[in-house]
């Protein structure tokens, strides 16, 4: 049976030191995971560390601990110390396409065990935590901005990915001038079904949307994706949101900036036809929609809570 690895990474804030966890299906865990074949325990652990985090400049200082897992089969698990180097937000949140399109929010926490892991996953952070180099102090970084919230995607099986600060600008439309990026819709059918669909099933739910082409309006962007991804047609629809997108490097600088409109849409479907990306569309209740979408972050539950709010009063 493989083993396992399990990453804890810290930085120290003056004379804090935090590690750092993530708030998953009700726990809070540390990054950790199970080694691929052949695979090496301090690749593995420097891979989960990226995978459930995507904290850049991570530095490797040693393996502190080797414990035997049983909760895990019995088996070994290899316990690191990485090291944050340069400043990181107090908290973001990390989407993947693993485990059916799963979210989580990252965070730090003091390392005495005051917010201390969950169930056994303490005893992976109490049998290093003396033997932990906290280094030297980092400046914390710059605040998010009201509104806002720091999103990395993390493509699995890959040490690539993009990180974003997400400001809502909630009943504005984007501004003149800007950079349209992807406009997408919780479409509804007027039975009050969500028509969702999926490029892979394993990756996850999503809604229609899409960039633009050819200097369309959002509005002609939302109608175009509607019909090629989820055979569909936009009879009625209400920009709900405006989220200004500010891609980041590494090193959180903006780099660019786009707007994305999010909005609620009435749809009529048509018979399912797919010759884009999509590969399956499902209709579910919209009082359902999220056990299969599994939106978490911020910017998401709040489109969606405004959706609901449309078609309530939209129905009414």
């Amino acid at each position: 049976m493989p083993g396992k690895v399990t990453a804890l990474i810290t930085r120290r804030i003056g004379d804090r030191v935090e590690v750092c966890v993530f708030d998953h299906a009700g726990t809070v865990q540390l990054p950790a995971g199970t080694l691929e074949p052949g695979e090496h325990p301090l690749a593995g652990a420097v891979r989960e560390a990226w995978e459930e985090t995507g904290l850049p400049h991570l530095e490797v200082i040693a393996e502190v601990a080797t414990l035997r897992d049983q909760h895990a089969g019995d088996v070994d698990r290899h316990v690191f110390h990485l090291r944050a180097t340069t400043p990181t937000p107090d908290e973001w949140w990390v989407l993947t396409p693993d485990g059916d399109g799963s979210q989580w929010r990252c965070r730090w926490v003091p390392i005495d065990g005051r917010e201390a892991p969950s169930g056994f996953q303490a005893r992976w952070l109490a049998a290093a935590r003396d033997l932990l180099d906290p280094g030297p102090p980092l400046e914390r970084a710059d605040p998010i901005p009201d509104r806002a919230t720091e999103l990395f995607w993390a493509p699995f099986g890959s040490f690539t990915g993009s990180r974003a600060l997400v400001i809502a600008h909630e009943s504005e439309r984007p501004p003149p001038d800007g950079n349209l990026g992807s406009t997408g819709a919780v479409c509804v059918t007027a039975d009050g079904d969500a028509v969702i669909v999926t490029e892979d099933p394993t990756w996850g739910w999503g809604v229609p949307g899409g960039r633009p082409e050819g200097g369309e309006t959002p509005e002609e962007t939302l109608a175009r994706e509607v019909a090629e991804e989820a055979c569909a047609r936009v009879v009625d629809a209400e920009l709900l949101i405006s989220h200004e997108v500010r891609d980041l490097d590494a090193s959180r600088t903006v780099r660019s900036v786009r707007w994305s409109p999010a909005c609620w849409a009435r749809v009529e479907v048509d018979s399912w036809d797919p010759r884009f990306e999509k590969v399956e569309r499902r209709l579910v209740p919209l009082a359902e929609v999220n056990n299969h979408l599994r939106w978490e972050a911020p910017p998401f539950v709040r489109w969606l809570d405004l959706a609901r709010a449309v078609e309530a009063r939209r129905a009414g």
